[in-house]
């Protein structure tokens, strides 16, 4: 359960607006917050269409609005986004605000369809996942030439499914990586490995995040 009175605290701050609009750091704060594994985030909008030059429905009173509805799921470990979909709608009504809400109705019916819709493809990824494993960050310290880069791919590409460079600012490269199991277990393989001389040190463990160092063997 959700405090309301917190959800609206973070939704009108900074981050909860980052969070609507896509933001995956902000949306991982808001779930780091609710103690939550998954967010989804997501936005609403109608507008009033001009029904002047349409046969029928001009000088009628008659009004038309069509909507638009987003959402997007994350991970909140990974920071990774599990599923991002938009549906569109449109009603119409003598009250332009009834339209509006019809219209925001049915483009959600269209998003949360049991056929191609949004949580279908959570439910998607989680099945790739629970074939290939799960993402992972790690982050390694201590890398200070741009050759060891391949040096640790390789390694590390040992003891997972894939992996995947996603930067590197020195000292720091960050590689996401699938496996199976958990992030301990995952910890557990890399902990004390041997690279030519050198060795992975595991230094913290949050969620789906593993920090690394690297050192010379003989530290």
């Amino acid at each position: 359960m959700v405090d309301p009175n917190q959800a609206l605290r973070f939704r009108e701050s900074a981050d909860g607006v980052k969070a609507v609009g896509g933001d995956p750091q902000a949306a991982a704060k808001l779930g780091d917050m609710l103690n939550a594994e998954v967010i989804v985030v997501g936005s609403a909008v109608a507008q009033e269409n001009d029904v002047s030059s349409i046969k029928g429905l001009a000088g009628t009173g008659v009004k038309s609005a069509s909507a638009v509805v987003s959402l997007k799921a994350f991970n909140v470990s990974t920071r990774e986004i599990l599923a991002a979909k938009s549906a569109n709608g449109a009603m119409v009504n003598v009250s332009p605000i009834v339209a509006g809400n019809k219209a925001i109705e049915k483009a959600i019916h269209a998003l949360l369809a049991s056929q191609g819709g949004f949580f279908e493809s959570i439910v998607e990824n989680w099945r790739r996942s629970a074939a290939d494993g799960q993402n992972f960050v790690v982050e390694v310290s201590g890398v200070d030439e741009f050759s060891q880069i391949r040096v640790l791919r390789d390694i590390i590409a040992t003891k997972a499914t894939k992996v995947e460079q996603r930067s590197y600012q020195k000292p720091l490269l960050i590689f996401e990586v699938t496996r199976p199991g958990t992030a301990e277990d995952l910890a557990g393989v890399l902990d004390a490995l041997q690279i030519e001389g050198q060795k992975l040190s595991v230094e913290g463990l949050n969620g789906n995040i593993i920090n690394i160092s690297v050192t010379k063997a003989s530290e």
